[in-house]
């Protein structure tokens, strides 16, 4: 395709319309600002500015349900093993590298997860490198999960303030007498939440921020206690009034 151009002083001369190789890519974002990885559009642009392709892979993002986040030594760890790995003379690029980390979520067969996608740039060449994501969280559901991660018990506990109630979510490996308190900053009890002999798999329960007398806890610091066999995990909760 031809276009003519006028310019001053001489006859006007056709110009090729042709696509430039630059592309404009835009990446899908979630609510909370982090981009959903292998979502995106791409649009090829013309050299008088005129759009010439476009690329749409925008798949419908659903999140994970009942997803845990793995411990902050199990994602260093699988991190640092990777990096080692691109940086021997065993690995795939076997030189230095560049790395780059984003948070993000990425496609799993279930749905999206949330990970943290780790780009590997060997830094003696432009064109070598790798991109590979480390899963920060696993779903003890689904048998996608590495098993190690499903080993252990799971917990987690947060202050609703619309509610003006706590929720306790934990993860048993296997069936376990639980006992699940509440204690104030001195580590004497407030309140016991839940207790009794539960099955393996998650759970829920939830305070509603009074005492053993019936009385509404002040504003302040606690913690939520889970005794579950061996396993005594305890999580910070704040209580705004």
């Amino acid at each position: 395709m031809e276009r003519g151009v006028d310019t001053e002083d001489q006859d006007p001369t056709p110009e090729t319309i042709c696509e430039v190789e630059r592309m404009v890519t835009m990446t899908r974002k979630a609510a909370n600002g982090l981009p959903i990885f292998g979502s995106m559009v791409r649009e090829a642009i013309s050299n008088v500015n005129e759009r010439a392709r476009l690329l749409v892979d925008w798949p419908r993002f659903v999140m994970q349900t009942n997803v845990v986040m793995r411990t902050r030594t199990d994602v260093v760890n699988d991190l640092a093993q990777k990096i080692l790995d691109a940086e021997s003379n065993g690995g795939s690029l076997g030189a230095e590298v560049d790395l780059e980390i984003r948070l993000g979520y990425a496609p799993t067969p279930e749905g999206y997860a949330p990970v943290a996608r780790a780009a590997f740039l060997d830094i003696y060449s432009q064109f070598t490198g790798h991109v590979m994501n480390i899963p920060l969280a696993v779903n003890p559901a689904s048998d996608t999960g590495d098993p190690a991660d499903l080993a252990s018990v799971q917990f987690r506990a947060r202050f609703d303030p619309a509610d003006g109630k706590a929720l306790a979510e934990f993860y048993l490996p296997q069936p376990e007498t639980i006992r699940l308190t509440a204690v104030d900053v001195t580590g004497r009890e407030v309140a016991t939440i839940a207790q009794g002999d539960f099955s393996a798999g998650w759970h829920q329960a939830s305070w509603d921020l009074r005492d053993r007398t019936e009385q509404r806890v002040a504003s302040g610091v606690y913690f939520v206690k889970l005794q579950a066999g061996r396993e005594t995990p305890a999580r910070k909760l704040v209580v705004i009034r």
